[in-house]
């Protein structure tokens, strides 16, 4: 029985989670999930569902929100000066209005949503300034804002400025850059109560390469890669959606693409239990 969920980033691919959720929940397999964890748009996934929208509310709200609402890019200089093209302060406002449409206040910390929904959130970052990856949750952070977690592990690199951590002062964004997959920094009493939900894309060819795919493919095939070989060891605990490699930042899908990635993410479900290792069972007598 599955006890904690791990949802991937992926941008607005990640929208296909909302199948994949669709289809456990059909499964009445979402019952007993008491902590929802994520990194980038899987952590904004997560943060929802533990602040009490339904999985129907999830899914009205991806296939109706138009994402391009969320862009805000910067002055030319403030590219280069604040290190991204994007402010990020629609993408705050965003998490903020999702947090108060259930009666959250911007200060709502860790540890004060988990004494009120009694779940557990835990979110993931990357920390530029020591390279490592850091870890929000009531246990290790309990003061922290969930607005500012869950804001910085969003915040993909380049497109988006990093977040200044208030705390530290260490400027802070998207926790893939060092993993999508954070197996290691996860403490597993018993791995059967764990599911990871993970995106793997099609590696087209592509017969010309322009300026900016110089910037961008080389990034993606790293990240399709590395997740290869993470599913490739945990493939037991993993439902694996697979994508046409749609940009994470496209904001402007229509209703009907969104459609297409959540009936993926239903698909992925069905596939994933269909093939699922059976659990051995021995006779005592």
């Amino acid at each position: 029985m599955y006890r904690r969920i791990y949802l991937c980033g992926g941008g607005v691919n990640s929208i296909s989670h909302v199948g994949c959720l669709e289809e456990l929940e059909k499964r009445s397999l979402l019952k007993f999930v008491k902590e929802w964890m994520g990194i980038s748009a899987g952590a904004f996934t997560s943060m929802g569902i533990v602040a009490g929208y339904t999985i129907p509310e999830m899914k009205n709200f991806n296939l109706r929100f138009d994402y391009s609402a969320v862009s805000d890019p910067d002055e030319a200089s403030g590219w280069i000066l604040n290190m991204g093209y994007d402010t990020g302060n629609r993408l705050k406002r965003l998490i903020k209005s999702v947090l108060h449409q259930k009666g959250f206040e911007d200060t709502v910390t860790f540890k004060g949503l988990h004494e009120k929904t009694n779940r557990v959130l835990r979110v993931f970052a990357t920390n530029l300034n020591t390279g490592q990856l850091m870890t929000f949750d009531p246990m290790k952070t309990p003061d922290y804002l969930v607005i500012n977690a869950v804001m910085a592990s969003m915040l993909i690199p380049g497109y988006f400025q990093p977040f200044e951590c208030p705390v530290s002062g260490h400027l802070l964004c998207d926790g893939g850059v060092i993993t999508n997959y954070p197996y290691d920094y996860i403490d597993r009493p018993s791995d059967s109560d764990i599911l990871y939900i993970s995106i793997l894309y099609t590696t087209e060819f592509q017969s010309q390469i322009e300026l900016m795919d110089i910037f961008k493919r080389p990034f993606e095939l790293l990240m399709n890669h590395r997740a290869k070989l993470s599913i490739q060891l945990y493939t037991n605990n993993t439902i694996v959606t697979s994508l046409k490699n749609t940009a994470a930042v496209q904001l402007t899908l229509t209703i009907d693409e969104k459609g297409v990635m959540m009936e993926k993410g239903k698909d992925a479900v069905i596939r994933f239990f269909k093939n699922k290792t059976p659990v051995r069972r021995y006779s005592v007598s």
